[in-house]
């Protein structure tokens, strides 16, 4: 509680330095329905889907801004601590409370805080927020699965004769105590539209047991950490084609290619790649996507160094349980060893979506060995290989309050969430 007053004081300190100052609050409380039980707390990312998706239930949204081109976003949900959710409520809905109505929130909290400027042909973000590239459902580059990212962004856009371009850049670097060693991310991409066509081509740059210097932080700089021991440089490509109620979008990750001239014993072909589709109806949008992961994509620890792999880890404080560490993938988050199709429809009161997931049996904990790399470096998913059937459904009816439905159905488990949303907010001009 005490982060929450801190952020609360902060946030009325502020009111007398922005022009406009707006405070939303939102209460949404619900109870879950399921035909399973919980006694231990979540293992990997997927485990973890359920409480990252609940919503809290009540959040207060502090926004501020001296202008029309500058944002000061504050937002403090109140969620009940992850392990007495598990632990003590068995999952049965997200009120912050123990078996004995004593409250207790998460003390994670703040998920989003940060200061943008968007002034044309200039934008700039600092700050926790959510970030992802591309068009798809997912992203193979940086996606939207992690909870929050650390970060500084700004990137430039100009229109030309010739067409629209654009840059951006980025640093993230996951909290102190969250990985063994240190981890940094910088992220580059520059993009190219030419009307119905936009291309985008960039890397992303993990150094690690290092602190970056100007070097690998100049955003000028391009593929420059390639040969350096001490980092690990993917390459990115994403291309949409965009006309009338149609649009076509791709990404391509290359974490590493072997070439004819390289030794057997080098570091195998590890990509990644998705297709993908959707159609804009005058109610409903609905589209298609295909996903494939290679057995090694993300993974470039020979010796399981948690270091040197694609993993963004956000730290968890608990209450009844060891804090704990949970990694998830920067991009796709499945990760590695996969081949994923989904279907989906969309309108503004309800959301379907399918997914038929083909896992392999190499995750990202895997051992790195030379007899495996040739073995397995080009085919996937490498037997025996696990299906999962997902269907995800949300519905919301009304005007405030809106009563909401979420569901999750993976295989036989059934994950139901059902409540209400009220919102009002007060402005200060």
């Amino acid at each position: 509680m005490k982060r929450f007053f801190v952020m609360l004081l902060f946030s009325l300190i502020f009111t007398s330095v922005f022009s406009e100052v707006n405070f939303d609050f939102s209460l949404s409380p619900g109870i879950v329905l399921k035909n399973y039980e919980i006694d231990k707390m979540p293992e990997d990312v997927i485990e973890w889907e359920t409480f990252d998706y609940l919503p809290p239930f009540f959040e207060i949204t502090y926004t501020a801004s001296s202008g029309n081109n500058d944002l000061f976003y504050l937002s403090i949900p109140i969620l009940p601590d992850a392990s007495v959710y598990y632990l003590e409520n068995n999952g049965l809905h997200n009120l912050p409370i123990r078996e004995d109505f004593t409250p207790f929130v998460d003390s994670d909290i703040p998920y989003e805080v940060f200061y943008e400027i968007s002034s044309e042909p200039f934008d700039f973000s600092i700050g926790r927020r959510k970030l992802k590239w591309g068009e798809g459902s997912y992203s193979l580059g940086i996606n939207d699965r992690v909870p929050y990212m650390d970060h500084l962004l700004f990137s430039l856009n100009w229109d030309t004769s010739m067409g629209d371009f654009g840059y951006e850049y980025l640093l993230t670097a996951p909290g102190p105590k969250v990985s063994k060693r240190e981890k940094t991310f910088v992220a580059r991409k520059l993009s190219f539209e030419f009307s119905p066509a936009m291309f985008e081509i960039g890397e992303i740059t993990l150094l690690y047991d290092i602190t970056p210097n100007f070097v690998d932080l100049n955003p000028f700089l391009v593929y420059h950490n390639v040969y350096e021991s001490n980092s690990n440089v993917a390459g990115y490509l994403s291309s949409t084609i965009d006309f009338k109620n149609y649009k076509l979008y791709s990404e391509f990750l290359l974490d590493q290619y072997q070439l004819p001239s390289e030794s057997q014993s080098s570091a195998p072909n590890a990509y990644g790649f998705m297709v993908g589709g959707r159609k804009k109806g005058q109610k409903i949008d609905y589209g298609a996507e295909f996903y494939k992961t290679s057995t090694w994509l993300y993974n470039k620890g020979k010796d399981n160094e948690d270091n040197k792999d694609f993993t963004y880890p956000v730290w968890k404080n608990l209450l009844r349980a060891d804090d704990k560490t949970i990694n998830y993938f920067l991009g796709f988050p499945y990760g590695p060893d996969v081949e994923l199709c989904k279907i989906f429809f969309e309108s503004e009161h309800f959301g379907i979506d399918y997914e038929h997931l083909v896992q392999g049996s190499v995750n990202i904990d895997t051992p790195y060995t030379i007899e495996e790399w040739q073995e397995y470096s080009v085919h996937g998913p490498v037997p025996p290989t696990t299906v999962e059937n997902i269907f995800r459904i949300n519905f919301k009816i009304g005007n405030n309050p809106t009563f909401f439905a979420q569901t999750i159905f993976r295989n036989k488990e059934l994950w139901m969430l059902v409540g209400f949303e009220y919102t009002f907010s007060s402005k200060i001009p």
